[in-house]
């Protein structure tokens, strides 16, 4: 049986600042399933801080993972990162328009955290074992 833990950005984040790879890569061994990430946060952990110097050497830690395949994209497990996007703006504007203020709506979830969520749903469609990681 498929099973799967979904990374959010901040959770791959916080383990590249604390330096805690080399566990993170045991981890993986141990779990005999696919670390996953959406292409959404892939863009905030590796395309977007690559090419800000203060972020590099973090991004650089994490492409790392993604080509040593300890961290996988959602292909890995059959699903079009084009599904993936549809249901995040589907997620995203429902949770984003639920609560408002007297002006405006009320920003809740980023589009990283929603990919996710979105990314978990599909999973769950296709009977995939899975769980957020989410910081």
């Amino acid at each position: 049986m498929t099973k799967a833990i979904i990374f959010d950005a901040s959770t791959l984040i916080s383990l590249a600042m604390n330096g805690l790879f080399p566990e993170f890569r045991k981890l993986k061994e141990a779990f005999k399933g696919k670390f996953i990430i959406t292409q959404d946060v892939k863009y905030e952990i590796i395309d977007k801080p690559i090419k800000i110097k203060r972020f590099e050497l973090e991004a650089l830690k994490i492409k790392q993972l993604l080509d040593d395949k300890i961290i996988e994209m959602t292909k890995s497990l059959g699903v079009d990162e084009d599904e993936v996007a549809k249901k995040t703006i589907e997620l995203r504007d429902i949770a984003n328009t639920t609560f408002y203020s007297t002006k405006k709506d009320i920003h809740i979830i980023d589009k990283g955290e929603v990919s996710c969520l979105a990314l978990s749903r599909i999973l769950d469609e296709k009977k995939i074992s899975n769980i957020l990681a989410i910081d």
